[in-house]
Protein backbone atom coordinates (compact mmCIF):
# COMPACT_ATOMS: atom_id res chain seq x y z
CA UNK A 1 0.00 0.00 0.00
CA UNK A 2 1.28 3.62 -0.89
CA UNK A 3 1.23 6.46 0.87
CA UNK A 4 -1.44 7.92 -0.76
CA UNK A 5 -3.39 5.52 -0.12
CA UNK A 6 -2.39 5.68 3.85
CA UNK A 7 -2.79 9.18 3.60
CA UNK A 8 -6.63 8.87 2.43
CA UNK A 9 -7.27 6.27 5.05
CA UNK A 10 -5.90 8.74 7.97
CA UNK A 11 -8.67 11.34 6.30
CA UNK A 12 -11.46 8.69 6.15
CA UNK A 13 -10.44 7.02 9.77
CA UNK A 14 -11.25 11.10 10.76
CA UNK A 15 -14.32 11.43 9.38
CA UNK A 16 -15.40 7.63 10.55
CA UNK A 17 -14.31 8.39 14.06
CA UNK A 18 -16.28 11.94 13.94
CA UNK A 19 -19.36 10.66 12.68
CA UNK A 20 -20.03 7.71 15.33
CA UNK A 21 -19.72 9.49 18.07
CA UNK A 22 -22.12 12.14 16.50
CA UNK A 23 -23.91 8.88 16.27
CA UNK A 24 -23.34 7.91 19.85
CA UNK A 25 -24.67 11.23 21.38
CA UNK A 26 -27.91 11.17 19.82
CA UNK A 27 -31.08 9.97 20.97
CA UNK A 28 -33.37 8.58 18.49
CA UNK A 29 -30.42 6.72 16.79
CA UNK A 30 -32.39 4.79 14.00
CA UNK A 31 -34.38 8.24 13.21
CA UNK A 32 -31.02 10.15 12.97
CA UNK A 33 -29.48 7.39 10.73
CA UNK A 34 -32.51 7.14 8.27
CA UNK A 35 -32.61 11.03 7.83
CA UNK A 36 -28.77 11.15 7.13
CA UNK A 37 -28.65 8.62 4.34
CA UNK A 38 -31.90 10.82 2.81
CA UNK A 39 -30.20 13.70 2.81
CA UNK A 40 -27.98 11.84 0.50
CA UNK A 41 -30.46 10.60 -2.26
CA UNK A 42 -30.19 13.19 -4.59
CA UNK A 43 -26.55 12.56 -5.03
CA UNK A 44 -27.54 9.69 -6.30
CA UNK A 45 -29.40 11.02 -9.73
CA UNK A 46 -25.81 12.11 -10.95
CA UNK A 47 -24.17 9.43 -10.36
CA UNK A 48 -26.91 7.07 -12.32
CA UNK A 49 -27.68 9.39 -15.23
CA UNK A 50 -23.55 9.69 -15.80
CA UNK A 51 -23.54 6.02 -16.11
CA UNK A 52 -20.58 5.32 -13.13
CA UNK A 53 -22.13 2.39 -11.96
CA UNK A 54 -22.59 0.29 -15.29
CA UNK A 55 -25.48 -2.39 -14.77
CA UNK A 56 -23.08 -5.55 -14.16
CA UNK A 57 -22.04 -3.84 -10.78
CA UNK A 58 -25.77 -3.55 -8.96
CA UNK A 59 -25.94 -7.26 -7.92
CA UNK A 60 -23.03 -6.53 -5.70
CA UNK A 61 -24.32 -3.13 -5.26
CA UNK A 62 -27.54 -4.80 -3.79
CA UNK A 63 -25.67 -7.19 -1.86
CA UNK A 64 -23.85 -4.16 -0.12
CA UNK A 65 -27.05 -2.51 0.55
CA UNK A 66 -28.55 -5.67 2.26
CA UNK A 67 -25.53 -5.25 4.55
CA UNK A 68 -25.19 -1.47 5.21
CA UNK A 69 -28.94 -1.87 6.34
CA UNK A 70 -27.93 -4.27 8.78
CA UNK A 71 -25.25 -2.15 9.98
CA UNK A 72 -27.11 0.62 10.61
CA UNK A 73 -29.57 -1.00 12.67
CA UNK A 74 -26.86 -2.92 14.55
CA UNK A 75 -24.94 0.05 15.11
CA UNK A 76 -27.63 2.42 16.72
CA UNK A 77 -29.15 -1.03 18.47
CA UNK A 78 -25.43 -1.16 19.73
CA UNK A 79 -25.27 2.51 20.60
CA UNK A 80 -28.38 2.57 22.39
CA UNK A 81 -27.26 -0.06 24.91
CA UNK A 82 -23.64 -0.24 25.22
CA UNK A 83 -20.50 2.31 25.87
CA UNK A 84 -18.33 3.47 23.04
CA UNK A 85 -15.39 2.32 24.04
CA UNK A 86 -17.14 -1.46 23.99
CA UNK A 87 -19.03 -1.08 20.79
CA UNK A 88 -16.69 0.90 18.50
CA UNK A 89 -13.43 -1.79 19.28
CA UNK A 90 -15.74 -4.98 19.05
CA UNK A 91 -17.48 -3.74 16.23
CA UNK A 92 -14.16 -2.20 14.00
CA UNK A 93 -12.02 -4.71 15.44
CA UNK A 94 -13.58 -7.89 14.25
CA UNK A 95 -14.38 -6.82 10.69
CA UNK A 96 -10.38 -6.52 9.82
CA UNK A 97 -9.92 -9.96 10.15
CA UNK A 98 -13.48 -11.82 8.67
CA UNK A 99 -12.45 -9.08 5.59
CA UNK A 100 -9.08 -10.81 5.05
CA UNK A 101 -10.80 -14.50 5.38
CA UNK A 102 -13.35 -13.27 3.08
CA UNK A 103 -11.11 -11.36 0.55
CA UNK A 104 -8.83 -14.58 0.48
CA UNK A 105 -11.64 -17.05 0.04
CA UNK A 106 -14.23 -14.66 -3.03
CA UNK A 107 -11.41 -12.25 -4.01
CA UNK A 108 -8.67 -14.42 -4.48
CA UNK A 109 -6.24 -12.09 -2.67
CA UNK A 110 -2.92 -13.74 -1.47
CA UNK A 111 -2.03 -11.47 1.41
CA UNK A 112 1.91 -11.18 1.43
CA UNK A 113 3.01 -12.18 5.43
CA UNK A 114 3.92 -8.99 6.32
CA UNK A 115 0.61 -7.82 5.43
CA UNK A 116 -1.22 -10.60 8.03
CA UNK A 117 1.86 -9.31 10.83
CA UNK A 118 0.18 -6.06 10.62
CA UNK A 119 -3.51 -7.21 10.53
CA UNK A 120 -2.79 -9.25 13.40
CA UNK A 121 -0.92 -5.78 15.15
CA UNK A 122 -4.33 -3.30 14.44
CA UNK A 123 -6.43 -6.06 15.98
CA UNK A 124 -4.69 -6.24 18.84
CA UNK A 125 -4.46 -2.64 19.04
CA UNK A 126 -8.04 -2.15 18.69
CA UNK A 127 -8.92 -4.50 21.48
CA UNK A 128 -6.38 -2.85 23.71
CA UNK A 129 -7.36 0.82 23.18
CA UNK A 130 -10.87 -0.43 23.50
CA UNK A 131 -10.51 -2.06 26.99
CA UNK A 132 -11.96 -5.14 26.20
CA UNK A 133 -8.88 -7.04 28.09
CA UNK A 134 -9.39 -5.24 31.08
CA UNK A 135 -13.54 -5.81 30.55
CA UNK A 136 -13.05 -9.60 29.96
CA UNK A 137 -10.79 -10.46 33.10
CA UNK A 138 -13.36 -9.14 35.64
CA UNK A 139 -16.08 -11.75 34.48
CA UNK A 140 -18.55 -12.78 32.15
CA UNK A 141 -21.09 -11.81 35.00
CA UNK A 142 -19.86 -8.15 35.82
CA UNK A 143 -22.38 -5.74 34.92
CA UNK A 144 -19.55 -3.74 33.02
CA UNK A 145 -19.92 -6.15 30.17
CA UNK A 146 -23.56 -6.36 28.61
CA UNK A 147 -23.78 -9.24 26.28
CA UNK A 148 -26.44 -7.77 24.53
CA UNK A 149 -24.36 -4.97 23.71
CA UNK A 150 -21.47 -6.79 22.30
CA UNK A 151 -23.38 -9.72 20.52
CA UNK A 152 -24.76 -6.45 18.50
CA UNK A 153 -20.54 -5.16 17.92
CA UNK A 154 -19.85 -8.48 16.92
CA UNK A 155 -22.46 -8.13 14.45
CA UNK A 156 -22.08 -4.67 12.72
CA UNK A 157 -18.14 -6.29 12.56
CA UNK A 158 -20.32 -9.36 10.53
CA UNK A 159 -21.85 -6.65 8.43
CA UNK A 160 -19.16 -4.38 7.97
CA UNK A 161 -16.76 -7.27 6.72
CA UNK A 162 -19.42 -8.54 4.34
CA UNK A 163 -20.20 -4.86 2.46
CA UNK A 164 -16.47 -4.12 2.80
CA UNK A 165 -15.76 -7.08 0.63
CA UNK A 166 -18.81 -6.81 -1.88
CA UNK A 167 -17.70 -2.82 -2.15
CA UNK A 168 -14.15 -3.71 -2.85
CA UNK A 169 -14.74 -6.16 -5.78
CA UNK A 170 -17.57 -3.53 -7.14
CA UNK A 171 -15.23 -0.60 -7.14
CA UNK A 172 -12.25 -2.52 -9.23
CA UNK A 173 -14.77 -2.20 -11.91
CA UNK A 174 -16.70 1.02 -11.35
CA UNK A 175 -16.44 4.78 -10.39
CA UNK A 176 -15.84 4.76 -6.61
CA UNK A 177 -17.64 7.76 -5.94
CA UNK A 178 -20.18 7.37 -8.20
CA UNK A 179 -21.14 3.89 -6.54
CA UNK A 180 -20.82 5.80 -3.11
CA UNK A 181 -23.70 7.98 -3.90
CA UNK A 182 -25.88 4.90 -5.05
CA UNK A 183 -24.85 2.45 -2.02
CA UNK A 184 -26.12 5.29 0.52
CA UNK A 185 -29.09 6.48 -1.52
CA UNK A 186 -29.99 2.50 -2.20
CA UNK A 187 -29.80 2.32 1.77
CA UNK A 188 -31.71 4.81 2.26
CA UNK A 189 -34.57 3.50 0.64
CA UNK A 190 -34.18 -0.13 1.81
CA UNK A 191 -34.72 0.97 5.34
CA UNK A 192 -37.54 3.63 4.88
CA UNK A 193 -40.15 1.44 5.07
CA UNK A 194 -39.32 0.48 8.45
CA UNK A 195 -38.92 4.49 9.35
CA UNK A 196 -42.31 5.03 7.09
CA UNK A 197 -44.37 3.21 10.30
CA UNK A 198 -43.50 6.18 12.84
CA UNK A 199 -45.91 9.12 12.09
CA UNK A 200 -44.67 12.08 9.88
CA UNK A 201 -44.71 14.31 12.81
CA UNK A 202 -42.70 12.44 14.86
CA UNK A 203 -40.19 11.67 11.62
CA UNK A 204 -40.47 15.90 10.86
CA UNK A 205 -39.27 16.70 14.51
CA UNK A 206 -36.79 14.15 14.79
CA UNK A 207 -35.11 15.82 11.97
CA UNK A 208 -36.15 19.39 13.56
CA UNK A 209 -34.28 18.29 17.06
CA UNK A 210 -31.24 16.96 15.39
CA UNK A 211 -30.75 18.86 11.93
CA UNK A 212 -27.17 19.77 12.78
CA UNK A 213 -26.02 15.82 13.54
CA UNK A 214 -27.74 14.60 10.52
CA UNK A 215 -26.21 16.80 8.49
CA UNK A 216 -23.06 16.37 10.02
CA UNK A 217 -23.22 12.54 9.85
CA UNK A 218 -24.19 12.82 6.40
CA UNK A 219 -21.35 14.81 5.23
CA UNK A 220 -18.68 13.11 7.14
CA UNK A 221 -19.88 9.41 6.29
CA UNK A 222 -19.95 10.04 2.86
CA UNK A 223 -16.41 11.31 2.49
CA UNK A 224 -15.65 8.83 4.67
CA UNK A 225 -16.68 5.89 3.00
CA UNK A 226 -15.76 7.84 -0.22
CA UNK A 227 -12.44 7.81 0.53
CA UNK A 228 -12.12 4.62 1.34
CA UNK A 229 -13.64 2.83 -1.94
CA UNK A 230 -10.99 5.08 -3.21
CA UNK A 231 -8.27 3.42 -1.42
CA UNK A 232 -10.12 -0.26 -2.65
CA UNK A 233 -10.05 0.69 -6.14
CA UNK A 234 -6.22 1.13 -5.62
CA UNK A 235 -4.99 -1.95 -4.04
CA UNK A 236 -5.60 -5.19 -1.36
CA UNK A 237 -9.13 -5.03 0.16
CA UNK A 238 -7.96 -6.85 3.24
CA UNK A 239 -5.08 -4.25 3.62
CA UNK A 240 -7.69 -1.20 3.35
CA UNK A 241 -10.18 -2.30 5.86
CA UNK A 242 -7.56 -3.42 8.08
CA UNK A 243 -5.97 0.19 7.82
CA UNK A 244 -8.81 2.32 7.93
CA UNK A 245 -9.63 0.91 12.06
CA UNK A 246 -7.06 3.67 12.97
CA UNK A 247 -10.17 5.35 13.22
CA UNK A 248 -9.88 3.80 16.54
CA UNK A 249 -7.57 6.11 17.79
CA UNK A 250 -9.08 8.75 16.84
CA UNK A 251 -12.24 7.72 18.84
CA UNK A 252 -10.36 7.36 21.74
CA UNK A 253 -8.71 11.04 21.39
CA UNK A 254 -12.16 12.70 20.13
CA UNK A 255 -13.76 10.72 23.50
CA UNK A 256 -10.86 11.59 25.91
CA UNK A 257 -11.78 15.10 24.98
CA UNK A 258 -15.19 15.62 24.19
CA UNK A 259 -17.03 12.94 26.19
CA UNK A 260 -14.13 12.92 29.43
CA UNK A 261 -13.82 9.20 29.02
CA UNK A 262 -9.89 8.80 29.98
CA UNK A 263 -7.41 7.63 27.97
CA UNK A 264 -5.10 6.16 30.40
CA UNK A 265 -1.39 3.81 29.28
CA UNK A 266 -3.22 0.92 27.97
CA UNK A 267 -5.01 3.28 25.17
CA UNK A 268 -2.00 4.92 24.32
CA UNK A 269 -0.57 1.13 23.93
CA UNK A 270 -3.00 0.12 22.16
CA UNK A 271 -2.36 3.35 20.12
CA UNK A 272 1.13 2.54 19.13
CA UNK A 273 0.26 -1.07 18.17
CA UNK A 274 -2.34 0.02 15.54
CA UNK A 275 0.42 2.45 14.03
CA UNK A 276 2.64 -0.37 14.16
CA UNK A 277 0.07 -2.24 12.33
CA UNK A 278 -0.68 0.49 9.83
CA UNK A 279 3.28 1.40 9.32
CA UNK A 280 3.61 -2.26 8.90
CA UNK A 281 0.93 -2.73 5.80
CA UNK A 282 2.24 0.89 4.16
CA UNK A 283 5.97 -0.49 3.88
CA UNK A 284 5.72 -4.43 3.91
CA UNK A 285 2.22 -4.94 2.70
Amino acid sequence: MDWISVTLLLAAAGCHALWNLRLKCCNDKNLVVWWSLIVLVPLAIPAVLSGGVPLKIWPLLLASVVCQAGYYHSLARAYQHGDFSLVYPVARGTAPALVLLWATLFLHERPHPAGLVGIFLIVIGVTVVGGLWRVLSRGLNQHTLKIESLSAAFLVGLFISGYSTLDGAAVKQCQPMAYTACIFAATALAVTPIMARRPWPQLRAGWLQNRFDIVAISVLSLLSYGLVLAVYSRGTVSYAAAGREISIVFGAIVGWRWLGEGLGATRVLGALLIFSGIATIAIWG
